[in-house]
């Protein structure tokens, strides 16, 4: 199961998250929207660009480990 984006707090548990994202891919990649390396880093880029849209003032943007998960995160889905 992904932990939640919001819980990493230094590289060791955003390694971890990736790693988990990677494991999800496997077996749940009929779940994602972004099925090859391509699309997936065009939506991190296309979310990154977004970015103001889920995060409305700077209190809500997270410490630099969970926002890199969020933006990791945010591709599985985003268009």
């Amino acid at each position: 199961m992904i932990k939640q984006s919001s819980n990493i707090n230094s590289p060791e548990e955003l390694s971890d998250f990736i790693l988990s994202l990677a494991d999800d891919f496997n077996k749940y990649k009929d779940d994602w929207e972004n099925q090859n390396l391509y699309d997936f880093l065009e939506a991190v880029s296309a979310w990154i660009k977004d970015i103001d849209g889920d995060y409305t003032t700077q209190e809500q943007i997270p410490n630099k480990w969970s926002l890199v998960a969020d933006i990791l995160l945010a591709a599985k889905t985003y268009e």
